[in-house]
């Protein structure tokens, strides 16, 4: 992966990660309006730029389904100070291990992200860090990431078939 790019996707992390602490941090110093402002940017940045890092995201999904799998056995997530319930470990295995399935077309040499992918993805990745400040969402977020994958999936389908004339003419 090119250097611009491994900068390009840590200042959208931090973009992010600065939205996260400026809008939701515990205490009296935060700013929830600059929070929310820098997060509204990482979302419209990654959603103009997902024709450029969509293809690593099946692999990226597959990895923490792979995470949420070893966390089944292990209780962690990450590492000895982050414990998992046996619950969120089988939600995560679930949930990514299906984001793989639902994205594996983002591979394709000819893949142009469409709005329902964009916006699903954006759903999901959403989610992720929505859980990740309140873990009382958790099964909330991963179920509004995995339902949207699954209709963007559903819609490309749906679109395929028609495309290469798989239904019906009302003639017969």
């Amino acid at each position: 992966m090119p250097v611009g790019k491994v900068l390009a996707i840590f200042g959208w992390l931090c973009l992010v990660f600065a939205g996260l602490g400026e809008g939701f941090s515990p205490g009296g110093n935060n700013r929830p309006v600059l929070g929310v402002a820098l997060l509204v940017a990482a979302g419209v940045i990654f959603l103009w730029t997902m024709s450029l890092w969509a293809k690593i995201f099946p692999a990226l999904c597959s990895f923490a389904a792979f995470m949420s799998t070893v966390a089944i056995f292990t209780g962690r997530s990450l590492g000895p100070d982050s414990p998992m319930s046996h619950a969120q470990a089988v939600l995560g295995m679930v949930v990514f291990g299906s984001a793989s399935f639902f994205t594996l077309r983002f591979r394709a040499k000819d893949f142009v992200p469409q709005w329902p992918d964009r916006l699903a993805t954006l759903t999901l990745v959403s989610g992720i860090f929505w859980q990740a400040v309140d873990t009382r969402v958790t099964s909330l977020a991963f179920a509004l990431g995995f339902f949207a994958l699954f209709a963007a999936w559903l819609v490309d389908r749906l679109k395929r078939r028609q495309h290469h004339g798989y239904h019906k003419s009302p003639s017969g």
